[in-house]
């Protein structure tokens, strides 16, 4: 049905050049853009109808929204009438394709629909994303949708798009507002929408703290396009929208997407605020000041106690390298981590020789002279150090000869940490020769 907003007819004619449209029998609601005079001419035009905030219908079925507006002035400054129709969007694509319409809005570019219509140039950006519950996780682009069940809009881009991508579980609605209707009902949890009316719907229902979404994964454009060939008829429409200032367009874009709140602070709050900030800065500084006092106290401290622990560290290591034992540390795998010196004069090794070697093949035979396998029981010491507290196994020296030494075992580290290391002792040294 077409309903003409505050439409002003001059004369007879423009009231049966309008019945003769009805008659036509054109789906969706038309308006014709109201002007201050004579039109000899008309060109219909066909969008979305549901695509806020560039088209919204109210209460009473009129069209409002950023492109109804552009609209509005591009019949000022061309002085051309302009019939704007609004349907459901696959809708719009039909009847364009069949001829009823002159010129479509709304339209990214395909490679389908670029085979029936040329495009003038882009005037909108508009982000595409998919929409999921809180509940999922694990989707973050278009491929990632794959064995979900996805809602789309009847007719749009996105429906290529995700085919493209290998997702074909669509679900189809005829628009955007539909979609979240049935994702508040819980009949759908994933949807790929572009962005300006999915924010819009989902708070318009209430859900939007039940519904996470992917960043953008598309990036479309709105463009106006004409029937392929009509290049004249694009021509015009593109010079009618390059009369239009920069600054009315944008003066458009705050009407329909608002003005930041802070725009609109009180001065009586404003003074009150930087107050506040003042009397905040202030305990700042008096706080940071307090702090770096604290800091230069505590760093005093810890200096204190890692000279401290360096004296500690050296008396241990002064011990460990005059201590007439074999004090060895391997890891839980077998493998040499440290030989004091009194070890490396007994075993014939340097510490840069052994370390990061396994104690089996090096000082200690992969089996004793009673064949006992002492490979097996190094493996059960690095799982189960506590079984083998004190123990006494065959070792062997760089030579080859065998020797008997009674060990004292001690795991470092927790029993389940794989960077745990076992500290063992020898003494009680027996020789032995092979």
């Amino acid at each position: 049905m077409t309903r003409p907003f505050g439409c002003r007819l001059p004369s007879l004619l423009g009231f049966c050049l309008l019945l003769l449209a009805l008659v036509l029998g054109l789906s969706g609601r038309g308006v014709a853009v109201e002007q201050d005079g004579e039109s000899s001419r008309t060109i219909r035009v066909v969008m979305d109808n549901n695509y806020p905030p560039y088209i919204i219908l109210d209460d009473t079925g009129t069209v409002q929204g950023i492109l109804a507006d552009q609209w509005r002035l591009w019949q000022e400054r061309t002085g051309i009438r302009v019939q704007l129709t609004v349907m459901d969007w696959k809708d719009a694509l039909d009847a364009m394709r069949a001829g009823r319409f002159d010129v479509i809005d709304t339209a990214f570019k395909t490679e389908e629909r670029q085979g029936w219509l040329d495009y003038g140039a882009p005037h909108a950006r508009i982000e595409v994303a998919a929409f999921f519950h809180k509940e999922i996780s694990g989707i973050v682009d278009a491929a990632s949708l794959k064995g979900f069940v996805v809602a789309v809009k009847e007719g749009d881009a996105a429906i290529d798009l995700l085919r493209s991508r290998g997702v074909d579980n669509l679900v189809l609605y005829k628009s955007y507002e539909a979609i979240i209707r049935a994702a508040k009902e819980h009949k759908v949890n994933v949807f790929v929408i572009d962005r300006p009316p999915a924010l819009y719907f989902l708070h318009k229902y209430g859900i939007q703290q039940s519904f996470r979404s992917t960043s953008p994964f598309n990036v479309g454009e709105f463009h106006r396009a004409v029937g392929k060939g009509n290049t004249a008829l694009l021509a015009e429409v593109e010079a009618g929208f390059a009369r239009i200032s920069p600054r009315e367009l944008e003066q458009i874009d705050t009407k329909w997407y608002g003005t930041p709140l802070q725009d609109f602070v009180p001065p009586v709050w404003l003074t009150a605020g930087l107050g506040g900030l003042g009397l905040l800065t202030l305990a700042l500084v008096a706080w940071n000041r307090g702090l770096r006092a604290a800091v230069r106290r505590r760093t005093a401290e810890l200096e204190r106690s890692r000279e401290d622990l360096r004296e500690s560290e050296a008396r241990y290591r002064e011990l460990v390298e005059q201590a007439n034992s074999i004090i060895l540390r391997m890891d839980h795998r077998g493998r040499i981590r440290f030989l004091n010196e009194f070890a490396q004069r007994f075993f014939d090794y340097s510490l840069d020789e052994v370390r990061g070697r396994n104690v089996v093949g090096t000082i200690v035979p992969e089996t004793d002279s009673a064949g006992r396998d002492l490979a097996a029981m190094v493996a059960d010491i690095g799982l189960h150090p506590e079984r083998y507290t004190a123990n006494t196994n065959e070792n062997m020296r760089r030579d080859g000869s065998r020797v008997w030494i009674s060990w004292t075992n001690k795991p470092l580290g927790e029993s389940d940490d794989e960077a745990r290391e076992i500290l063992c002792v020898g003494n009680d040294i027996t020789e032995r020769m092979q």
